[in-house]
């Protein structure tokens, strides 16, 4: 008992065979969704790399489940953490993913679960393989946050950037990553020393990435971002089909364009080195079905710009009341949480009114 008379939280540790989870989730007692469960985002990489350490018998890390048994002495078993472990033996076992090619054993190669109905033993492998499990008795958020908290004490916090670069090396991050070195991302102070250390000018460009392909603002979120780098960690497996070629080229013009803009006008430097202000206008480019004149994008920029300057940096009325509406609207979204998608959706609202206006006159 504690100090203050509260009982500690329990803890069973046992070990399970993966039969034991496949006979507990075939008779609907397996629950891998519950509304605590943390949030991760595996790629078929990810999967085919832990088949790969069941079929060699390597370690990996513990089960946790909560046992919850309901009046009638019904139990079901909720996944608190090892949700994307169980869920790759599932997808395995209903043959809706290979074992990757290049496993030692070559008899496994490329093979699905129906592939080995001639190679008892090497079903076995599966079948037999033990995990650690560990029972809890509580499901408050706090104590499985301790608990997490706890078993990464030791060890430096990776940021959730640094986390990505671990687990993903497909095309999303491989482009995001060599985007980062070109030389227009440190000329607009995007990519700095202190920002490269933690890759937070790679996660930046990740953004700007996700701007191009869905069309629009976005709020920030980075468990959105760990699915889309997933999603797009293989792109020829999408549906509807994706084009790494098309984007990247889009994406190169776009970047070129604002390239020609600051090293002729400074236009970033001067009025877009900010984050938020830098992103608005990235989404406003990715918008235009064609890039207006740079002349002509550069003189109405500057103008709203310089009066959001005014708005947000002049508290007196008097001189403010000549501004429009549509400044104070982008001014007043870009203080506090930039990155909510409100401000963000407010600021481009603002943002293309106003140059739509500016650019047709």
């Amino acid at each position: 008992m504690s100090e203050d008379g509260e009982i500690p939280m329990q803890r069973r540790l046992t070990t399970q065979d993966v039969t034991w989870f496949l006979d507990v989730n075939g008779l609907g007692r397996l629950d891998l969704e519950p509304s605590y469960q943390r949030k991760s985002v595996w790629t078929r990489r990810d999967r085919q790399y832990f088949l790969d350490t069941i079929f060699n018998n390597y370690p990996s890390p513990a089960i946790f489940l909560h046992k919850d048994i309901d009046e009638g002495g019904n139990t079901t078993y909720h996944v608190v953490d090892g949700k994307q472990r169980l869920e790759t033996i599932l997808m395995f076992v209903s043959n809706k993913l290979p074992i990757r090619d290049d496993i030692g054993d070559t008899r496994l190669a490329n093979k699905r679960w129906r592939d080995l109905s001639d190679e008892p033993e090497l079903k076995r492998r599966l079948w037999d393989y033990q995990f650690t499990v560990e029972m809890l008795d509580s499901i408050e958020p706090a104590v499985v946050n301790e608990v997490f908290g706890r078993l990464n004490r030791n060890s430096r916090k990776l940021s959730s950037q640094e986390i990505r670069h671990s687990r993903f090396d497909g095309w999303f991050i491989t482009f995001a990553e060599n985007e980062a070195d070109r030389p227009l991302w440190r000329s607009l102070k995007v990519s700095t020393t202190a920002r490269a250390r933690r890759m937070q000018d790679v996660q930046f460009i990740s953004e700007l990435m996700a701007v191009l392909i869905e069309g629009r603002p976005i709020g920030f979120d980075q468990d959105w971002l760990d699915e889309l780098y997933a999603t797009y960690d293989e792109p020829e497996q999408l549906e509807p089909a994706f084009d790494p070629d098309e984007f990247s080229a889009r994406f190169d013009a776009l970047a070129s364009y604002l390239q020609v803009a600051e090293e002729e006008h400074q236009i970033v430097s001067r009025h877009a080195v900010n984050f938020a202000h830098l992103y608005s206008l990235w989404v406003w480019l990715v918008q235009q079905d064609s890039l207006p004149d740079v002349e002509h994008f550069v003189s109405a920029y500057s103008t709203f710009m310089l009066e959001v300057e005014i708005a947000a940096g002049n508290p007196e009325p008097s001189s403010q009341q000549q501004l429009s509406p549509l400044v104070h609207q982008y001014a007043d979204n870009a203080r506090g949480a930039t990155t909510d998608i409100r401000p963000r959706l407010s600021r481009h609202e603002a943002l293309t009114r106003a140059m739509r206006a500016a650019l047709s006159s």
